[in-house]
């Protein structure tokens, strides 16, 4: 019998969705989890290709503006810090709970041995991550 998200067997392996599932038990509060649970019911394939290929598009010309060794406050980083943040609000839906989730979820990500991401495309280098910490601090502050 087929689950409405069996299609996730078709990107992440059992182990991968094993250790993404270990990843938000370790990352969300109890509430956060179940407000992502709810939100999450009718996400279907088509929405996660669509989401990807947004967050693809980020990592890819992130890697491209910090090896161009771009300036974070630059319109041009400020306009990837701004798609960054939109993609974080789509998740997030201004959820604070569910955003101080995210960021541990992130925080306990990197910090996985590089073969044990489930996710790599996701991963970026140290100064990759702190370019874009930079052109987040930038893009916040206004």
């Amino acid at each position: 019998m087929n689950t409405p998200n069996d299609w996730v067997n078709n990107y992440l392996t059992p182990e991968e969705q094993q250790k993404m599932a270990e990843l938000s038990r370790q990352s969300y509060s109890s509430a956060a989890a179940q407000k992502i649970a709810q939100w999450g019911q009718n996400w279907t394939e088509e929405d996660q290709q669509r989401v990807s290929q947004q967050w693809n598009a980020v990592f890819a010309e992130l890697k491209r503006l910090a090896v161009e060794g771009k300036d974070p406050a630059s319109p041009e980083v400020q306009a990837l810090a701004r798609q960054h943040q939109e993609l974080v609000q789509q998740f997030t839906r201004g959820d604070a709970e569910v955003e101080a989730g995210l960021n541990q979820w992130w925080q306990n990500y990197s910090q996985l041995p590089e073969n044990e991401k489930p996710i790599p495309q996701y991963s970026t280098s140290p100064e990759e991550a702190a370019f874009l910490n930079q052109a987040l601090k930038h893009y916040h502050q206004g």
